[in-house]
């Protein structure tokens, strides 16, 4: 999956109930003295923008997908589209 990605769905969780789900993960930024991230907006899962970093651009976005990925599970939340349809997301 390649950065910049957008997304807008649900988020059903395990008793049924649907929550708005927008995420946003950046094109790869290079901080001095920090190296390379991607920041992610999700606000299903956090308030506060999070910034991921990896040793290079490709890391930092792959390493921002595989968290909100592993968060959704831990939130036992699957993300539909507006007719309930799952939404299938090709992670990698």
């Amino acid at each position: 999956m390649k950065a910049p990605f957008e997304l807008e769905a649900l988020a059903k969780g395990a008793d049924g109930s649907l929550d708005t789900f927008i995420l946003r993960i950046s094109s790869p930024k290079f901080e001095e003295g920090r190296g390379y991230f991607c920041t992610i907006e999700y606000p299903f899962i956090r308030e506060k923008d999070m910034k991921v970093f990896g040793i290079d651009g490709e890391q930092a976005a792959e390493l921002a997908f595989d968290l909100v990925r592993s968060l959704l599970e831990h939130k036992a939340a699957i993300l539909v589209d507006r007719n309930g349809n799952p939404l299938d997301i090709p992670w990698t």
